[in-house]
Order: C-alpha cells, then structure tokens, then sequence
C-alpha cells in the first residue's frame, strides 16, 4: 500500500513529477553548456546579461539571444512545465499512442512478408520435390 497524501497525490506520483522536473533541469543545464562553450569557442559573441543571469539563478527571467537574426538560446531560465495538466497528458497519451501503433504496424507488415515468403519457400521446395522424385508423388 502507498502512503497517500490528499493535497499532492500518491508517493509514486511526487517522486514521478520531480524525475520528470529534474530531466528538464539537466536538459536546461546541457543548453547553457553548449551555449558557455560555443561562447569560449569563439563562435558566439559574448552577452554580459546571459552571463549574469547564469551566475544568479534565483533572478528567474527568460533571456533570448538574438544571433544573425536567429534564436541562438531561447530561454536561459524558465519554469519547469507542469506535466500533470490534462491537457499535457491527453497530448503525451495521444503521441504515444501514434509511435506505439507505428510500431504495432511494421510488426504486423514484417509478419505478413515472413509468412508470404514462408508459403513461398513451401511451395518452391514442394515443386522441387516433385521433379526431383516423381515416383513418390501421387
């Protein structure tokens, strides 16, 4: 039996929520090094503000780098996305769903060609049989 808690759910759910949040930080953080080494490769110019903002952590505002006219980085920090919403679910369900079928699909197609060349392969080599020894064909 799981320890219940009325206002946040199921134990199981919390520690799901927090992976799903802590998968999104590194996320986040593998962003910020990518761009911090594209800054000391020389390939970015460098932005005192991004930097400043990465210093301060607790200062929560998003940040976009404009680069040639293309978003380079467009958030430096920003709010985990809430993972719980229906509607976050209901579009996670559907995608999945979408990926599992495609997979279900192609089985089913590889299933079908295995087979066709199966009774194929029955068929070449019952021919075969039958030229090779007509006295034990009726």
């Amino acid at each position: 039996m799981e320890e219940e808690d009325q206002t946040a759910g199921t134990l199981s759910q919390r520690i799901t929520d927090q992976l799903m949040g802590l998968r999104g930080l590194h996320g986040q953080l593998l962003e910020i090094q990518s761009y911090l080494k594209e800054v000391a490769d020389g390939k970015l110019p460098i932005n005192h503000a991004v930097i400043y903002y990465i210093q301060y952590p607790h200062i929560v505002y998003s940040v976009r780098i404009i680069y040639d006219e293309v978003d380079i980085f467009e958030e430096v920090l920003n709010l985990l996305p809430d993972v719980t919403s229906p509607q976050f679910v209901e579009a996670h369900n559907v995608q999945t769903n979408d990926e599992l079928m495609c997979v279900y699909m192609g089985s089913l197609v590889r299933t079908v060609i295995a087979l066709h060349n199966l009774i194929d392969n029955k068929v070449f080599f019952s021919i075969l049989f039958m030229f090779r020894h007509p006295s034990k064909c009726g």
